[in-house]
């Protein structure tokens, strides 16, 4: 019985996304593809979730490029550079800051719904995988809990967003949670610490085609 009932709400969920796909695609006929590409940029602010990371930085801000594919579908994909900088407080250490640069590829689920003409506003959640480079610049004696000065770790990304585009205008507003693998970076780094873990929350301009 629960089974169908979930068989159900996933084909109903399918067809509302397929028919509000149509019309998304019909609004877009001043698009170069009906399935819809971007090309964005923006930014917001970054954090650590584990206290260790996030008692030594303060919130910083990031920035990020990043390109779509199939904005007027229920599924897209998109790619991303991400940029990043946070102060440090730490003894022994001055005008110190952890900045990181990377690469994430993401698949997205969407639901594209009509507001009026040539206007579409798309609720999305998005998982995808990455990886970033953290790079600790500081003067003075390191004497905080970062036992390196650099280090390369595996992200897997998941969040949710709200789209909005007018002709080829388009914002987008999200918000990224980031589990982190093989982080080195802390000397009190464990399973339990949620070592590099962070989050951001921020808003692109872009351009739809």
């Amino acid at each position: 019985m629960k089974a169908r009932m979930v068989i159900r709400l996933l084909a109903g969920l399918g067809l509302l996304c397929g028919v509000q796909t149509a019309r998304a695609q019909e609004s877009s006929a001043k698009l170069v593809t009906p399935y819809g590409e971007s090309v964005s940029v923006g930014g917001g602010v970054v954090n650590f979730v584990g206290d260790t990371a996030k008692n030594l930085t303060d919130v910083g801000g990031y920035w990020d490029v990043r390109l779509a594919f199939g904005t007027r579908t229920p599924f897209g994909i998109e790619a991303a550079y991400i940029g990043a900088a946070q102060s440090i407080t730490a003894v022994g250490m001055k005008n110190a800051f952890l900045a990181r640069n990377g690469m994430e590829t993401n698949a997205r689920i969407n639901i594209p719904l009509i507001l009026r003409n040539n206007q579409v506003l798309e609720p999305f959640v998005l998982g995808g995988v990455g990886f970033a480079r953290y790079s600790l610049n500081f003067d003075g004696i390191n004497q905080s809990v970062m036992k390196i000065d650099n280090d390369n770790v595996l992200v897997l990304p998941v969040g949710a967003g709200l789209a909005w585009s007018f002709h080829s205008f388009m914002l987008d507003g999200r918000f990224t949670y980031r589990p982190t693998f093989d982080d080195d970076l802390l000397r009190t780094a464990s399973s339990t610490s949620h070592g590099l873990e962070n989050w951001s929350a921020g808003l692109l301009i872009g351009y739809e085609y």
